[in-house]
Parts: structure tokens; sequence; C-alpha cells
């Protein structure tokens, strides 16, 4: 007799006012015994079934060396059936570092190879497990959804907005979701730059595996018609960027060009030097955040209306978990280090004057456009999912998740190079400059912490059921004449996972 039978059949013995659940006779007692063990029997089983159906297979990896004319790699190709997409076709995890003749690095994904990837848990792979599960709440327009990657994308790298943040979630995403990333020479890219990266990774692909890759750029460069159409023109292309408050990201400007100039020699970059800011405000270019972003644009409204998604840097966390929503991503996708804290080192827009803050404005009023636009684009998306999952409780939960999450990861990975040490390893401390640091340590915690949280939804589990199950029998034994009871939700693993106190 199955478990959820032998709790229905105990649930429907019909009982006298002596004989009732509640009962101290000997054959109540009985009963009663049997109805729990049967409870706990069936949660037992269900969450057997749950966690051994939430585990997905074990990675199969191959590395494969190859030479091109001009260009020496290594393709590691590590494949596994994808957690949002038909089983019939797979994600692949690649690692590419293409060098020129010079020894230049024009495209990499670097993630590390499986063999060294085992530092306690199973596989730092933390995408083996849906990351959905550490979430206890259900929304069927988004669970389960296919991802988005892989597909050829352009960050457009916007200084001082999180950009080096973002870039370096962008290359996680590459290198979780089988993009090879296009990498400048040195920082920043330009249009014959990007022709040439793109050249020797298609040549080196087709002429080793026959097949055109889905390529990624992430690198500083303004949106500008001819990058746009070559990025394309191997398939769809999806467009992002970042703002920011335009007072506050002319004072972080301003450091950045202090620190990467001769200036550096003759001013304190992280002082007040009104007169030397003043002076930057005089002459700066009007509204730089837009001109970089807008590429043909001709105004704010169709600018922003060019990108999927616009991040606004003083709401990253919600950007990021808006964009694992929509796009079909996870939580081991957006976890991250920033590449560069800076804002309590030197004086805020706060503790300017006033005269300087008025005429950083007066020079940025279509960059304030564009963040009230790119501020009400995100909020629109998150009523969006909030109308789709029937209420805000969805978005939130997601939220609050990946806030925990990401706080952990932080904790543990920040002073990573220890870590790295400390648990053997001596690559990949980086996908590529300051752009997405400490990627095993970071896939290494949201593993250990995804396992966690499915054992502590385990015991939950178990608890509920049984909480449900004794309520609903103490509700049919108060009523006379009750037959079989239905337990509501049994078999439902997304309302048995609901957190419980």
């Amino acid at each position: 007799m199955k478990n959820s039978e032998m709790i229905l059949k105990a649930f429907s013995w019909k009982r006298g006012r002596r004989r009732g659940f509640l009962s101290s006779t000997p054959a109540a007692v009985f009963s009663r015994s049997r109805v729990l063990i049967g409870i706990l029997l069936a949660a037992f089983g269900f969450s057997s079934w749950y966690f051994r159906n939430s585990s997905s297979m074990e990675l199969q990896s191959g590395n494969i060396l190859f030479r091109a004319p001009g260009i020496s790699g290594e393709y590691r190709r590590n494949t596994h059936p994808s957690l949002h997409t038909p089983s019939t076709s797979e994600n692949m995890d690649r690692h590419i570092v293409f060098k020129s003749s010079r020894n230049e690095v024009v495209a990499s994904n670097s993630i590390g190879s499986a063999d060294d990837a085992d530092v306690g848990i199973d596989n730092i792979d933390a995408r083996q497990v849906p990351m959905r599960r550490m979430s206890p709440l259900a929304c069927t327009a988004y669970d389960d959804r296919p991802s988005q990657f892989p597909s050829n994308f352009w960050y457009v790298k916007s200084h001082k907005t999180a950009s080096s943040t973002l870039a370096g979630v962008f290359r996680s995403v590459a290198a979780h979701r089988g993009v090879t990333m296009l990498n400048a020479e040195e920082v920043r890219m330009d249009v014959e730059q990007l022709k040439s990266a793109k050249q020797k990774v298609i040549s080196a692909m087709n002429s080793v595996f026959g097949e055109v890759p889905r390529l990624g750029l992430a690198n500083h460069m303004p949106l500008n018609t001819e990058s746009y159409a070559l990025l394309k023109s191997d398939g769809p292309l999806l467009l992002f960027t970042s703002v920011r408050e335009p007072v506050g990201y002319f004072h972080s400007i301003f450091l950045h060009k202090c620190r990467n100039s001769e200036m550096k020699k003759n001013v304190d970059c992280y002082g007040a030097v009104v007169d030397k800011k003043v002076a930057m405000a005089t002459t700066m270019e009007p509204n730089p955040q837009l001109n970089y972003i807008r590429g043909d644009a001709v105004d704010v409204e169709s600018a922003a209306a060019q990108y999927g998604l616009i991040f606004v840097r003083e709401r990253l966390e919600e950007s990021l978990v808006v964009f694992m929503i929509l796009y079909g991503l996870d939580f081991a996708d957006i976890v991250h280090l920033s590449s560069k804290v800076r804002t309590d080192m030197y004086p805020d827009s706060e503790k300017m004057p006033v005269e300087l803050n008025e005429l950083v404005e007066r020079k940025s009023q279509e960059d304030a456009r564009l963040y009230a636009r790119a501020n009400a684009l995100l909020d629109d998306k998150i009523a969006t999912i909030n109308k789709n999952c029937k209420g805000e409780a969805y978005f939130a939960s997601m939220l609050a998740v990946f806030s925990r999450l990401q706080a952990t990861v932080v904790a543990e990975c920040e002073k990573y190079n220890r870590w790295y040490e400390e648990h053997g390893f001596s690559t990949v401390l980086t996908y590529w400059n300051d752009n997405g640091v400490a990627p095993r340590c970071r896939d290494f915690v949201v593993r250990r912490e995804m396992r966690a949280w499915q054992e502590e939804d385990k015991a939950i589990a178990i608890r509920v059921a049984v909480a449900e199950a004794l309520a609903a029998e103490s509700a049919r034994s108060s009523s006379e004449g009750s037959g079989a009871s239905e337990l509501d939700g049994w078999g439902m693993p997304k309302k048995l996972l609901q957190k419980v106190t």
C-alpha cells in the first residue's frame, strides 16, 4: 500500500464519540500512531523524491588543444542538461583563451576544468541543481523558464556606473551559458579591434568545431551602428547598459580622470579640490551618459528603448534580480564581488558646494531624464513580474534570497587570494582584468549554501506535511459523519515547501 493511500485510509476510519482521533482509548491511540507513522513515511518518501529529482547529472568534460594561424588556445567543453531548456538541448561551458601572434588576449571565457573543481563538495559548479529551489515561493510565469542565453550580447559599458562589476556578471553569464567573450587588447575596444577579435575567434572555432560561437562584448566602447551590426550579423543581439545619478556620476568621473592622468601629480584626487572640479564641470561635455549609450537615437526615449534592460547603479540588486528573472538565469550567474569600491574614499555630492552641483545639473539635464527613464523602466519590469506572479511576494522573496546569498559570498570570498590558496587553486582568480573576481570561490559558496538551504527545506517539508495532516484530521474529526478527508496540497512540492514558524 502506498504511503499516501495509508494516510487517506487511516483518515477515513469512522469514529464514534468514544473512539475519536483525539480519544485516549487504546484503539484510538493505536489508530493515531498508525496515522502519524503514515504521515512521516509519506513525507520522507516525498522529500526523497524531491531531492532526488532536484539534482542533475554530473558534468562530463573534455579538453581540446588547438592551434590556428596566429592563434593558440585551449577549448574545454563541459556539457550538462540545461536547467531551463528542453532535454534535447544542452548548455556548453567553454574555457577559451585566444592569443594572437603578439600574445595579446583577444577572447576568453575562463571557468576552469571539471578536473580541478572538487573542493570538498561534489563540484563547485553551482548550476547542477536549479537555483530557484532556494526560494520557497513559486511563480509559474517564470519558474522553469527557458534561458535567453546563449545569445550574442553587448553590455554597453558606460564609465562609473558599476560597469566593471556588471561586466563581471556578464562574464559569469557567458562562462555559465556557452558564450565566448570578445576582449580588448588593453581596456577599451574600438571597431577595428572588434572586427579583428571576432574574425580570429570565429575562424578558430570553425576550423576546430565547425560552429559559429555566440559572442559577448563587455568592454568600454560607446554604442555605434557599425559595432552593433557586426555583433548582430550572426544572430539576435541582446543589448544592455547601466546608468547613474548624474551629479554622483560627475564626482566619480572626476576621481577616475584625476587618478588616471597627470593631474594626480599635483592634485589630491581624493580631496575636495573644488576649484579643479568647477573647472572640469565648466568644460565637460553635456550629458556624457546619454551620448555614450544613445547610438543614433535622437532623444532619451528612443535611446532607452534600444536596450532590453538598463541597470540602475543605485538599485543594483533590484536590477540584477530583474535580469535573472526575465532572462532565465540563476543566482549563481549574478552573485559578484564589486570590482571597485571607492564610494567612501572621496567627498560625495552632499559634501560639495551647492553651486558646483547645480552647475553639473545644468550640464546633465538629458542625463537626468535618462536616469529617471531607467528607474521608471525598472519599476515597470518589477510591476510586471509582480502582476504575473499575483502579488509582490515572489520578487520580494527572490530579492531577499539574493541579498542573503550575496552577503555570504562577499563575507567569504572578499579575501579570495587566501581562499584560493587554502583550497589549492592558483588559476582563474578573475574572468578578465577586474571583471568577475573569484569565480571559483563564488561558485563554491553558492553551491554550499544551496545544499544547506535544501536540507532546511527538506526538514520544513516534513514538519509542514505533518502539521497540515494533523490540522485536517482534527477539523474532520470535529464534524460528525465525516468521511475520507483530503489533504489539501498533498503531493504539491511548492506548497509543502512554504516556510512556517
